[in-house]
């Protein structure tokens, strides 16, 4: 990993921090799951290797983790909590998202299996692992309530995306890149994902710490924002996505329009008649 020589340790690190981590999710605090899990999705070598290791029931480390999250969100009752949220406002559209792909996958094992009443396990599977990352949002919308606990997870997130794009540097350096050369010059990495898909990876975490680095004044963290958002570009870039370039170019106009008033406003005598009349000069939008 890295060029460090940790790729074979490190498995072993995760999942021995695994056990204590399920049971301070479910007894604790459920934030220290997702503190453990979600930045492990960007390093998703780490955690294949996991996953596939002999290691007793390795496979299901996730599982056990999520499900020892939506305990502690059901019986944990802390004194320092924030009131409550109410529902998500995407529940609601996630709960039919699954249910209708539930139905689908009910009725595409019917069409290939035949109608035995029965469902492929192995598509039960891809299934449970599609819905993943909604049951994540969803666990972060009711665990992570309280601004100190979000920010780490935000400080966690930024570190494994930098390692992701310092993973994908020290793969792509060597490759041949004086000239394209087709699929020669492309390279996957994330799970099964192919180049466009990493394309789409890094482009969307860049364009998020962009909006993030309009936001915060902080210049420290302004300077950090910038170094990962080289890295982020850098890598969508090599990926040779079309798409990831669209998606890139397009955002940051949005974003540009969004927050450089004088992209909107290319008079500044006519937004400033606007304004005196908005705080009651009417007199003065002549």
């Amino acid at each position: 990993m890295l060029g460090l020589g940790l790729s074979n340790v490190i498995p072993y690190v995760v999942y021995g921090l695994a056990g204590p981590t399920i049971i301070a999710s479910a007894i604790q605090r459920s934030a220290l799951g997702l503190l453990f899990v979600v930045p492990l999705l960007p390093l998703y070598v780490i955690l294949d290797k996991v996953l596939k290791s002999e290691l007793p029931l390795a496979n299901n480390v996730i599982d056990f983790i999520i499900i020892a999250m939506l305990l502690g969100i059901l019986i944990q009752k802390r004194g320092d909590e924030v009131p409550e949220l109410g529902p998500s406002p995407l529940q609601g559209p996630l709960i039919i998202f699954a249910a209708y792909s539930f139905i689908s996958l009910i009725l595409g094992s019917s069409n290939f299996d035949g109608f035995t009443g029965e469902i492929n396990i192995a598509r039960y599977a891809h299934w449970k692992n599609y819905m993943i990352m909604p049951l994540l949002y969803l666990i972060t919308y009711y665990a992570l309530r309280e601004k100190a606990w979000q920010k780490r997870l935000f400080i966690f997130l930024f570190v494994a995306f930098l390692v992701a794009d310092m993973r994908f540097h020290s793969t792509f350096k060597w490759f041949k890149h004086t000239h394209f050369q087709g699929e020669k010059s492309r390279i996957s990495g994330l799970a099964n994902l192919g180049p466009n898909e990493m394309g789409a990876f890094h482009a969307i975490h860049m364009l998020f710490v962009l909006g993030v680095f309009f936001i915060d004044k902080n210049v420290k963290r302004r300077i950090a924002y910038v170094f990962f958002m080289i890295g982020s570009t850098y890598c969508a870039l090599y990926s040779y996505s079309r798409g990831a370039y669209v998606a890139i170019l397009l955002t940051s106009i949005f974003i540009a329009f969004i927050k450089e008033r004088r992209l909107r406003y290319p008079d500044d005598d006519g937004h400033s008649r606007l304004v005196n009349y908005r705080e009651g000069g009417k007199h003065d939008c002549s």
